[in-house]
């Protein structure tokens, strides 16, 4: 979806809900009558920005799958530390060499990915708040 068009649909939601908490808080009948009138509408563009939201995921998700499925071979390979920070998580002593731990690459990959996530999100701004 179009960051500009969900930027849209989500103010008008807001709106909605905004007009609709004041309504109820004044017990306001006719505004309510009114406001309700529009509920059709809304539940629409939330359904839009539900179904954009889940197609995304899957894009993601396949993507994710496919670069998975290209990489299963190294599933088994992971990254050594020398530092036993992580060892009682998810590392495994290496049994060749004293001193290192083994972390698997899934784990590996998700500590990256979490980390550069969070960096990158506040570098560009658009980190969740």
């Amino acid at each position: 979806m179009n960051p500009e068009e969900k930027k849209e649909l989500d103010s008008e939601i807001k709106a909605y809900r905004a007009e609709l908490q004041e309504a109820k808080r004044l017990k306001d009948k006719q505004a309510l009558k009114k406001i309700e009138k529009r509920e059709a509408r809304i539940r629409q563009l939330e359904g839009k920005m539900a179904g954009a939201s889940a197609k995304q995921m899957g894009i993601t998700m396949g993507v994710f799958l496919l670069v998975l499925y290209g990489l299963i071979y190294q599933i088994s390979v992971g990254a050594y530390i020398s530092t036993p920070l992580l060892e009682n998580f998810i590392s495994f002593p290496d049994a060749n060499v004293q001193g290192r731990y083994y972390i698997p690459a899934m784990w590996w990959y998700f500590i990256c990915a979490t980390f550069f996530q969070s960096i990158l999100g506040k570098i560009f701004g658009v980190s969740r708040r």
